[in-house]
């Protein structure tokens, strides 16, 4: 089993690639935010949202996943405060999917 850091170093470094990916830039040619329509300002930039996780919200899972969500998944093009809320939405349900499994994992011994 991988070591959680190096897991994170391999992934930060596949991101770097992925910045330069001719779908990233192709999606990143929108002029306005693909969750709320509101039109890219003259300084504004947008993000590159994923339509599905590229680590699902259940938690990893394998590398070949990760790789095709990430290169092959549905992009769109989307201002930094969709982003954000997609986001928070996204780590929230990994949080109490966590929680609620950490629970069902509970080891008292009833006697």
């Amino acid at each position: 089993m991988m070591d959680k850091k190096l897991r994170q170093k391999i992934i930060s470094a596949v991101r770097k690639i992925w910045l330069y990916s001719p779908e990233r830039r192709e999606v990143m040619k929108a002029t306005k935010c693909g969750y709320c329509n509101r039109p890219k300002g003259n300084r504004e930039k947008f993000d590159c949202d994923h339509l599905l996780p590229i680590i699902p919200t259940s938690g990893w899972d394998n590398w070949d996943n990760y790789f095709e969500r990430l290169f092959d998944g549905i992009q769109i093009a989307c201002c930094k405060t969709c982003h954000r809320k997609k986001t928070a939405m996204e780590n929230k349900k990994r949080k109490d999917i966590k929680k609620s499994s950490d629970k069902s994992c509970d080891t008292t011994v009833i006697t």
